[in-house]
C-alpha cells in the first residue's frame, strides 16, 4: 500500500492550517435557516385581498409558513402564518387567537365575516356580563353570610359572659347561706352547739345530725376503723334466757 499523502484527503487539498474542531458542521446553505415550517393550510375564513380586491373563499388550500410569536394568552402560544394570494401572488399574513378559538388577519387581506359571527359574539358578551353580575351577587352573599356568623359568635358569646356572671352569683349566694347554716359546710362536722340544739326543734336537730353522720362516712371510705356509735349512742340490752323451773 502506498503512504497517505497529508495534504490530500479523498481527492480534495487540505491546508496544513485547518483545524477540524473550528469548522462548522453545516454548511453555508443551511446557515441562516429560520424555525418557519412550511405547511398545506386550509383557509378557514373567507378574505379579499388588498392589492387585486379578489376574493379567496373559505376551505382554499394554501402552501403557508408558520412561525411563532412571542405573545401568548393563558400560557398558549400564538403563531403568525403567512401565504400568497392565489390570484396576485401579494403576501397575506394570518395570526391564531386562542382567546375567540380562531384567526386574525394582520395585513394583506381583509376578512368578510359570516353573518352568524356577529351573533356569536354579541351572545357571547352578553353571556361574560351575566356571569360577572352573578359573580357580584354571590361576592355579595358571601359577605353577608361572613357578617351574619360574625353576629351570631358575638351573641354566643354575651351569652356565655351573661351565663358566668350568674353561676358566679350563686356560687357567692351559696357561700353565704353556708355561713349562717354552719353544718351545711363540709368543714363543720362538729360546730352545732349545745345551746342551739337545745333552742332548734328536734326534727331540725336530728337533720343536723344526720347530715354530719353522713359526712363522717364520706371522710371515712379510707380509713380501718369506724365508729358510728359517736354520733348515734345506743344502749342494747340482750335478753335474759328463759329458764323453766318445773
Amino acid at each position: 500500500m502506498g503512504r497517505i499523502n497529508s495534504t490530500f484527503s479523498g481527492g480534495y487539498y487540505v491546508t496544513p492550517e485547518f483545524e477540524v474542531y473550528q469548522a462548522s458542521k453545516t454548511s453555508d446553505k443551511h446557515a441562516g435557516i429560520s424555525k418557519k415550517k412550511k405547511v398545506t393550510y386550509m383557509l378557514e375564513l373567507t378574505l379579499q385581498c388588498d392589492t387585486c380586491s379578489g376574493f379567496i373563499a373559505r376551505m382554499t388550500k394554501v402552501n403557508a409558513t408558520v412561525e411563532p410569536t412571542s405573545e401568548k394568552y393563558l400560557n398558549v402560544r400564538i403563531y403568525r402564518l403567512t401565504f400568497k394570494c392565489p390570484q396576485c401572488s401579494d403576501q397575506v399574513v394570518l395570526r391564531t387567537d386562542p382567546q375567540s378559538r380562531g384567526y386574525v388577519v394582520e395585513s394583506g387581506a381583509q376578512c368578510i365575516s359570516a353573518p352568524w359571527t356577529d351573533r356569536m359574539n354579541a351572545i357571547s358578551e352578553k353571556v361574560d356580563k351575566e356571569l360577572e353580575e352573578e359573580q357580584g351577587i354571590d361576592n355579595v352573599s358571601t359577605m353577608d353570610e361572613r357578617i351574619d356568623k360574625i353576629r351570631s359568635v358575638q351573641e354566643d358569646t354575651d351569652s356565655l359572659y351573661a351565663l358566668r356572671s350568674k353561676i358566679i352569683e350563686k356560687q357567692k349566694r351559696i357561700q353565704q347561706m353556708n355561713k349562717k347554716v354552719p353544718y351545711l359546710d363540709g368543714s363543720a362536722n362538729s360546730r352545732i352547739a349545745s345551746e342551739e340544739k337545745e333552742e332548734t326543734p328536734a326534727f331540725t336537730q336530728e337533720y343536723a345530725r344526720a347530715m354530719t353522720f353522713f359526712h363522717d362516712l364520706k371522710q371515712a371510705k379510707g380509713r380501718k376503723i369506724f365508729d358510728p356509735s359517736k354520733q348515734f349512742p345506743m344502749q342494747f340490752s340482750m335478753p335474759k334466757p328463759i329458764v323453766n323451773e318445773n
